[in-house]
Formats: C-alpha cells, structure tokens, sequence
C-alpha cells in the first residue's frame, strides 16, 4: 500500500511525502534545483486515462516552459502496479523511483522487471544482480 505523509501541505513547488515520486533527471541536487531535481516538485498534465472495473491507466506529460514534451509517465494500477517513464528531453537521464510504500515485513517484497547489469554508483564498477531483488 502507498503511503502519504499527513504533515506534509499540498503546495505547488514542495515535494510531497507520499506516493512514488519521480527524481528525474538525477538523483539528488545540481545546479542549485530543488533535491531530487525539478520533476518532483513540477506540475505534470493529465494526458491521457483508462478506467475500467479490473483496472486504472493514467498517463503525465511534463512540460518545458516552452510548451515541449519533457517526460511522460504512465502508471497502470491492476492488484498490480506498473509504472513506465519515457524520458523526452536528455540524453543518458537518470530517474530514481523515491517510493514511500507501507510495509509489514520488508523480507517479504520482490522488485520484479529491474535490470540485471547496473552501474554501482559506491564503487564505480558494472555489476551483475539478481532479479527479482529481495530486500533481506
């Protein structure tokens, strides 16, 4: 179950502490941008949706103040949820999921559909990890 903070105010511009945001296009602060860069704390447009009984599509678009297409953001909710991000605007962009879920026993989650060779940011050296990711 995702979960949201009740302290935290719905203020355009401030991150909310619930949910999954987005840290895109990096993770942590650059150039003097809000933490967990721009996209979090950005206002996305509901571009498209799909309402069903057995299910809930919604897609974001994200905006440059020139009016052009940034990022989308597709999120497909079943008993299942699936997210898919497409990146627009930069090449080699980075996007960090910042979930806040709540969570009885955290040995019990499996992360399924993650790659399996990845960059370890720590030691700087390609790795090869298993997949699906238990959390032990």
């Amino acid at each position: 179950m995702l979960r949201i903070s009740k302290i935290e105010p719905f203020k355009l511009g401030l991150a909310i502490r619930g949910g999954i945001p987005l840290c895109y296009s990096w993770f942590g602060n650059a150039d003097g941008l809000p933490s967990h860069s721009y996209a979090r704390v950005s206002l996305w447009q509901l571009s498209d949706y799909h309402i069903s009984e057995q299910k809930v599509r919604l897609e974001f678009s994200l905006f440059s103040k020139e009016n052009l297409i940034i990022a989308k953001n597709s999120m497909t909710f079943t008993n299942e949820c699936e997210i898919k991000f497409t990146n627009y605007a930069e090449d080699n962009a980075q996007i960090a999921l910042h979930s806040y879920f709540n969570i009885a026993n955290i040995e019990q989650v499996e992360l399924h559909g993650l790659p399996t060779n990845i960059f370890n940011s720590l030691n700087k050296q390609q790795e090869t990890v298993p997949s699906p990711r238990i959390i032990n």
